[in-house]
């Protein structure tokens, strides 16, 4: 390390020709420049993830030694934190927003965390409820503003909706905040204390009669054959929504009767492959193939589809079932698919649940996939529907389930 840079040094350095730069040795990276102009600035360099870079201090007289050294110190720790000043500087002099507004800190949260930790499908999951819920109430704000009263207010608002997107709108939240506080972009965290409310597991499964409502509503002309398409997928694949909303053609093998779920789009990232019934298959027939559009249902032609509630609206206009979610067409199949004799282990895998009707022992020692299994299940369940929709009388009796299906 060279000497330490004296005040009368800094006041009496010479210009030249040339651009001069005079390190300081008692601040690694600091640096007085001195332009052949005469001018003088303070300059930082440091390495940060694999790059080298130069951020710019301010100038002397203004800025003097003493005060130099203290930026240089205060950005070298933002470096260890992880922060890089000369982005951190670009953003604010570009007004893309100041760094420590809410919009700004959620993006460099997304960025360098979300991203990098979450799968795809929380990803999206955390960005739009954040975007929507958040966003709106609280962009502009310096985000040590936001107090525990804030996130109380928000969460009590959103309650109104329901317990489950409260909870959801916490999780994220204190994702969130809890980045921030190891950060240092926050020193207290506003979720201490803020709790999740329980939540009552739903029941509501489909009988028969409502079952051939919603399915011929699909059909309805005011009814976007996308969305129809894809409600009618749901029911007789047992699938979550975003696994059928964001299926792409390419997971789709016709010839082979599969569909294949990648880990990354399922909810305990397992790949999950689904065997396509007559029923299934004619409606992946059915769809058209639209250019440069990798999604198998899409109501622009460019991404999945989307805007569920609005379009639900329109089908329940169309077949009115009371009281129903897509949802309860994942847990009708495994009511339907339990009262028909099928065990519990392969209404398991069609559903791609955890399992936990084997003990950890034998779960680790379980390697049998239930492929014949499964298909002769999602024959059951599509013979089923299918007959129901004929008018043909129906083979289970329509009763509770006490199972919550997630």
């Amino acid at each position: 390390m060279g000497k330490a840079l004296t005040a009368v040094q800094v006041e009496q350095a010479k210009p030249s020709k040339k651009r001069i730069e005079l390190r300081d040795g008692l601040t690694p990276g600091l640096s007085l420049i001195i332009q052949p102009s005469g001018k003088k600035s303070w300059a930082l360099r440091y390495w940060h993830e694999g790059k080298f870079f130069k951020h710019t201090l301010g100038g002397f007289p203004a800025i003097g030694l003493a005060a130099a050294r203290d930026l240089g110190r205060d950005a070298r720790k933002k470096v260890a934190s992880g922060v890089n000043p000369v982005i951190e500087k670009k953003l604010a002099a570009s007004g893309a927003g100041k760094p420590d507004l809410v919009e700004t800190v959620w993006n460099d949260f997304v960025a360098r965390h979300l991203e990098v930790k979450a799968k795809p499908s929380s990803v999206a999951k955390f960005k739009r409820i954040f975007e929507k819920q958040v966003l709106p109430n609280w962009k502009g704000r310096r985000i040590d503003s936001i107090a525990k009263r804030d996130v109380l207010a928000l969460v009590d608002e959103v309650t109104l909706r329901g317990p489950h997107a409260a909870n959801s709108l916490i999780t994220v939240l204190s994702s969130f905040f809890g980045w921030c506080v190891s950060r240092d972009i926050v020193v207290v965290n506003p979720m201490q204390g803020v709790k999740k409310t329980a939540e009552t597991s739903r029941e509501r499964t489909l009988v028969d009669k409502e079952l051939k409502q919603i399915w011929n509503g699909c059909e309805n002309p005011k009814v976007n054959p996308a969305f129809g398409a894809f409600v009618r997928l749901l029911i007789l694949s047992g699938c979550r929504r975003s696994e059928i909303a964001n299926l792409e053609w390419s997971e789709v093998d016709k010839a082979a009767r599969i569909v294949t779920i990648p880990a990354a789009r399922t909810k305990n990232s397992q790949e999950h492959r689904i065997y396509l019934t007559d029923s299934m298959l004619a409606i992946l027939k059915r769809m058209p193939r639209v250019a440069k559009c990798k999604f198998v249902f899409t109501t622009d032609g460019a991404s999945a589809i989307s805007g569920f509630s609005k379009m639900k609206t329109i089908l329940d206009t169309a077949a009115p079932v009371a009281d129903w979610t897509l949802h309860d067409a994942r847990r009708t199949i495994a009511s339907g698919l339990a009262r028909m004799g099928v065990a519990l282990t392969t209404i398991e895998r069609v559903l791609n649940h955890q399992s936990d009707s084997f003990s950890p022992l034998v779960r680790t020692y379980q390697r049998h996939d239930f492929a014949p299994e499964m298909q002769k299940a999602w024959e059951l369940w599509s013979d089923h529907v299918a007959a129901v929709i004929a008018g043909k009388a129906s083979n289970i009796v329509p009763m509770r389930t006490p199972e919550s299906v997630a």
